[in-house]
C-alpha cells in the first residue's frame, strides 16, 4: 500500500487534486499576506485602500474554501476506490491460497487493519502537499517581510521536524500490537460465542466472561499504549511550537520598532507563525504515523499478492436438497424445504 498505488487509481483526478491543494494553500496564505496591508491601511487611515483589500481578501477566502471542499470530495473518492481494490485482492488471495482463515482474521484484515492504514497512511498522503505548500508560501511571505524572520522559521522548523523520529520505533510497535490485540479479541469472541449453546448446557458462563474480559483488557491496553505514544509526540510538537512563536514575535518586535518592516507585519507574523507551526507539526506527526504502520502495510501487501491457481471454478449444473433437517439437543427439529435450483435460477429463502 503506497502513494504510487493510490495515484494509479485515477491519475488525472490525483494530479488535479494535488494541484488544487497546492493552489488553495497559496490562496489561504495570500489572504493573510493581504491582511498586513489592511492593518497598515487602518493605521494610516487609508479607508479606500482598506475596503479594496478586505474585498479582495473575502473573494480569495471564498475561492479557497470552495477549493478545499472539492479536494475533500476527490480525496475521499480516490481512497474509497483504492480500498475497494485492496479488499478485492485480499478476498481473492484468501480464496485461492488453500489456507484456513478464521472469520475473525478476515474481518480484522478487511476492516480494522485497512481503516488503521487509511487513517495513519493513505489519507496522510494527500495532506502532505497541502502542508508543504503552506510552509513554502508562508516562508516566502516572511522572506518578503525580512530575511531574519525566515531564518528563525527554518532553524526551529527543522528542529521540530527531526524530534519525532525519536518516537518512530515505539509508534511502529504499538500500532502492530493494537492490530494483533484486536485480532485476538475478535478470534476469542468468534470461538466462544459459536459454542454458546454448549456453554449454557455445561453452565460455564463465568469462564466465558473471564476469558472475554482478559481479551478485552489486552485490546484496551494496546489502545492505551498507542494513544500514549501519540501524546508523547504531541508534547514534543507543542514545546517546539511555543519556542518558534516566541522567537518570531521577538524578532518582529525589533524590526517594527526600528521601522524596518511596516506595522501590519506584527499582526500578520502571528498568522504566518500559526500556519508554519501547524504545517510542520502535522507533517512531523503524519510522517511518523505513516512509518508506524509500515509493518502492518507489509502484511496487507502480502495478503494482496496474486496466488497462482489452475482452472476456473465451474458453477454447478443444479443444486438439489431433499429431506434436510437439523435436530437440537432439546429434541426440537427444524426441517428445510426440498430444493431443485437450476443454473441461472434465483431463489429467495425467508
Amino acid at each position: 500500500m503506497s502513494f504510487k498505488d493510490l495515484y494509479a487509481v485515477n491519475r488525472i483526478r490525483m494530479i488535479s487534486l494535488l494541484i488544487l491543494e497546492f493552489l488553495t494553500s497559496g490562496l489561504i496564505i495570500g489572504v493573510s499576506y493581504i491582511n498586513t496591508y489592511q492593518i497598515t491601511a487602518i493605521k494610516n487611515r487609508k479607508w479606500q485602500q482598506f475596503i479594496f483589500l478586505i474585498t479582495l481578501s473575502l473573494i480569495l477566502f471564498i475561492i479557497s474554501y470552495a477549493g478545499l471542499n472539492v479536494c475533500q470530495y476527490w480525496i475521499e473518492k480516490q481512497i474509497q476506490q483504492y480500498n475497494h481494490q485492496i479488499r478485492f485482492k485480499i478476498v481473492n488471495h484468501y480464496f485461492y491460497d488453500n489456507k484456513t482463515h478464521s472469520t475473525a482474521q478476515v474481518q480484522n484484515r478487511l476492516t480494522n487493519d485497512l481503516n488503521l492504514i487509511k487513517d495513519s497512511k493513505i489519507a496522510v498522503y494527500t495532506d502532505i502537499p497541502y502542508y508543504l505548500a503552506q510552509i513554502i508560501f508562508a516562508s516566502i511571505g516572511l522572506l518578503l517581510f525580512h530575511w531574519s524572520l525566515l531564518i528563525v522559521v527554518l532553524i526551529l522548523g527543522s528542529l521540530r521536524f527531526y524530534l519525532p523520529k525519536l518516537l518512530r520505533p515505539a509508534m511502529q510497535a504499538v500500532a502492530l500490537k493494537f492490530s494483533q490485540a484486536n485480532k485476538q479479541y475478535l478470534d476469542t469472541a468468534e470461538k466462544w460465542l459459536d459454542g454458546l449453546s454448549e456453554l449454557k448446557k455445561f453452565s460455564v458462563g463465568s469462564q466465558l466472561s473471564k476469558i472475554m474480559d482478559h481479551a478485552s483488557d489486552t485490546l484496551e491496553s494496546a489502545n492505551i499504549a498507542r494513544t500514549g505514544t501519540m501524546q508523547g509526540l504531541a508534547v514534543l510538537n507543542k514545546a517546539t511550537s511555543a519556542l518558534l512563536q516566541f522567537a518570531l514575535l521577538a524578532v518582529t518586535a525589533i524590526l517594527v520598532t526600528n521601522h524596518i518592516v511596516i506595522f501590519g507585519v506584527i499582526v500578520t507574523v502571528e498568522s504566518f507563525s500559526s500556519y508554519i507551526n501547524v504545517s510542520v507539526k502535522m507533517l512531523a506527526t503524519e510522517l511518523g504515523q505513516i512509518h508506524s504502520v509500515d509493518r502492518l502495510s507489509s502484511e496487507v501487501n502480502a495478503d494482496t499478492a496474486v496466488v497462482e491457481h489452475t482452472g476456473e471454478l465451474q458453477s454447478p449444473a443444479s443444486l438439489i436438497t431433499k429431506n434436510v433437517s437439523v435436530k437440537f439437543p432439546n429434541g426440537k427439529i427444524i426441517k428445510f424445504p426440498d430444493l431443485n435450483i437450476k443454473t441461472g435460477e434465483k431463489i429467495l429463502l425467508t
